[in-house]
C-alpha cells in the first residue's frame, strides 16, 4: 500500500478493496504478515504485461488518476475517455488476436506421456488452482491434480464407517475425508487441536471457509455452540481467566495474543 502511495496508483479508499481481490482470486497467498505471489497470479501477470504493456504501466495507470481527479474539477470527461479508449481498443483487438498465443505460453510440458493415449501431457489452469491434463483433450479427457504425493493420514476416524481418515484439499480448504472414498463419502472439518474459548463448551475448535473462501474458525458443536473467529487460535491458556484457549491477530507493526473470555491481552 505504501507503494501504490508513493506512485500515486489508486486511493486509500481503494486499498482494501484491491488486496481483497487479489486474495479472494488466490493471486498471492498471506505467509508470516507477507504477500506471495502463486503460481496463478504470476501466470495472470505475465498474460496481462504480455498483452497490455502500455496499460500496465506504473507512469500511465498513475496519469490516469490524475486525469480522473481532473474530471471532479470540470475537466471534459469525454475528451478524457476518448483519449484512453481509442488505444485501449487497438490493445484489446491485438490481445485478442494473440490470446491462444499467450495461453500456449502458459501450457507446461511436464515431461510425460497420457497413460490413456500416449499424447503429451500439460499443466493447465483450472478453478482450483493448475492440474495435469492430456494434449489430446476433449478427445481425451485424461487429468491429474498436481500433488500426487501420498494422503496424510490422521488420528481421527472416518463418522461413515470408522476407518482411517486423511487430509484433504477441496474447494474450501482443508478437510479430512475417508480414506476409503469413493466407496466413503465421510467428510470432516479439520481440527486446530484448541479447544472452545466458551464457557462451558466442550467442543474443539476447526477451520472452516466462508463463502468467499476467508479462512475461519469455529466450534465443532455447532449449532448448540456458534462460535466463531477470524483469527488463528493459539495452543495457550488465557493466564487472567484460565479459558483454554489464546487468538492471534497480527499486523505488520505487532501481533496481539488476546482472550475472547476476558479483557486480556498482550502485546509483542
Amino acid at each position: 500500500m505504501k507503494e501504490l502511495d508513493e506512485l500515486g496508483i489508486g486511493r486509500p479508499s481503494t486499498y482494501s478493496a484491491i488486496i481483497s481481490t487479489i486474495l479472494d482470486r488466490k493471486y498471492v497467498e498471506k505467509e508470516k504478515r507477507s504477500f506471495h505471489p502463486t503460481d496463478l497470479g504470476k501466470t495472470v501477470n505475465h498474460i496481462l504485461v504480455s498483452a497490455f504493456p502500455d496499460i500496465f504501466n506504473v507512469k500511465f495507470t498513475a496519469r490516469m488518476e490524475e486525469e480522473l481527479d481532473k474530471i471532479e474539477t470540470g475537466t471534459n470527461w469525454q475528451q478524457v475517455l476518448n483519449e484512453f479508449y481509442q488505444p485501449f481498443s487497438a490493445a484489446l483487438k491485438v490481445a485478442d488476436d494473440k490470446s491462444q498465443e499467450l495461453k500456449k505460453e502458459t501450457l507446461q510440458p511436464t515431461g510425460r506421456d497420457c497413460p490413456e493415449c500416449g499424447r503429451e501431457l500439460i499443466f493447465r489452469w483450472g478453478k482450483r488452482g493448475r492440474f495435469i491434463a492430456c494434449t489430446g483433450f476433449p478427445s481425451c479427457r485424461y487429468s491429474e491434480n498436481i500433488d500426487q504425493t501420498p494422503p496424510v493420514e490422521v488420528s481421527e476416524l472416518c463418522p461413515e464407517c470408522g476407518g482411517p481418515m486423511v487430509l484433504r484439499e477441496g474447494k474450501f480448504g482443508r478437510f479430512l475425508g475417508c480414506l476409503g472414498y469413493p466407496k466413503c463419502k465421510g467428510i470432516m472439518p479439520l481440527s486446530t487441536g484448541c479447544y472452545c474459548p466458551v464457557k462451558g463448551c466442550t467442543g474443539k475448535l476447526v477451520e472452516r471457509r466462508s463463502k468467499k473462501g476467508k479462512l475461519f474458525y469455529a466450534c465443532d458443536r455447532y449449532p448448540k455452540c456458534k462460535f466463531i473467529s477470524w483469527n488463528a487460535p493459539a495452543s495457550e491458556s488465557c493466564p487472567n481467566c484460565g479459558a483454554p484457549t489464546l487468538f492471534e491477530k497480527s499486523t505488520r507493526q505487532v501481533s496481539v495474543k488476546y482472550c475472547h473470555r476476558c479483557d486480556w491481552k498482550s502485546e509483542t
